[in-house]
């Protein structure tokens, strides 16, 4: 008691509000509670006299009384423009709120809040919860994820794990849901160094057991063509060949022989009677194809090829674009 008699009335109210806060999260309710009525002896009208005072109706056991007595001092804090209090009073409330939009209500006045205002912690933790209960509803607006985004940065640097795992779930099933595979190998691989370092690698393995599922369907998705590009049977199927490997040549039509042909209709010498009509024809097709064939042999032909199939390859990862990884 001599050091806290060394201090002023405002240092020792913050001393002691400290340790209260210190014992809440101990789960020492007693102890709690008797550090919040000091604080509150010291001076009732201050900042940390209000504070004390939800730390001591948060302790209420009747849940209609408890609300009603933080919707009491949530009144006086707005008054007084106490914004940590005020905050905190509403994620009390969000907590306790089983209906999804009464709660998400409280919590998007305090992801509200503006940056300068000294709470940025507050506004993380509403964060995180808006995620959570938006995350059983519907996706996140622009600005919430965005905000989200904000919260795993400080959580990242703050090494703050239990609320950074919370986080992180919250932006894995937001990407997740959206389809942003390349957020989602981001956030992995920015995650998965905390865990590292404080020995969570079964979280670890848990997420690249998912991450590695979904790649390997995304890329399944993606080499597989689309029905219009897939060859069709009779496009694909190559002519029969004889037995020098080379194909065979479609029969011609008939009477297209020439007279110097060895075909099956060709004459020697004279075309008979009746055939006179076809001699002028028949005598220009001839020519045609002495002038194409040499010692009266077929010309070779190249065997046909089935088009290539025409497959789509999965694209390069995009890099992040800003230091934060994410998109």
């Amino acid at each position: 008691m001599a050091d806290l008699d060394a201090l002023s009335k405002s240092q020792r109210q913050s001393a002691e509000l400290g340790l209260a806060l210190t014992l809440e999260g101990l789960k020492d309710v007693r102890g709690a509670a008797d550090a919040a009525r000091r604080v509150i002896a010291l001076d009732r009208k201050s900042g940390n006299a209000l504070h004390a005072k939800v730390i001591i109706a948060e302790q209420i056991k009747d849940a209609t009384e408890r609300s009603a007595e933080l919707q009491r001092l949530l009144v006086t804090a707005h008054k007084g423009r106490h914004t940590v209090v005020e905050n905190n009073i509403r994620l009390t409330l969000a907590s306790a709120e089983k209906d999804d939009e009464k709660a998400s209500g409280l919590l998007k006045e305090v992801v509200q809040t503006p940056v300068g205002s000294n709470d940025f912690y507050n506004g993380v933790r509403a964060a995180v919860q808006l995620a959570e209960r938006r995350s059983r509803s519907s996706g996140l607006t622009e600005v919430e994820r965005s905000r989200l985004i904000d919260a795993y940065h400080f959580l990242y640097s703050e090494r703050l794990v239990s609320l950074f795992d919370r986080c992180h779930e919250a932006l894995w099933n937001e990407f997740e849901h959206s389809g942003q595979m390349v957020n989602l190998l981001n956030l992995f691989r920015h995650s998965s160094f905390i865990w590292r370092l404080n020995g969570h690698k079964s979280t670890e393995a848990r997420y690249l057991a998912k991450l590695v599922g979904m790649v390997q369907a995304e890329t399944a998705t993606r080499s597989r063509p689309p029905p219009s590009q897939r060859p069709s049977r009779s496009a694909s199927r190559p002519r029969p060949s004889g037995p020098d490997n080379r194909p065979c040549p479609r029969p011609p039509a008939r009477g297209s022989y020439g007279p110097e042909s060895d075909g099956p209709t060709a004459h020697r010498g004279k075309p008979p009677q009746g055939r006179q009509s076809n001699r002028r024809k028949s005598s220009s097709l001839g020519s045609i194809r002495r002038s194409l064939h040499t010692n009266n042999r077929s010309p070779r032909r190249q065997p046909l090829r089935a088009p290539s199939r025409k497959r789509e390859r999965l694209g390069t990862l995009g890099k992040p674009r800003n230091c934060s990884g994410f998109e």
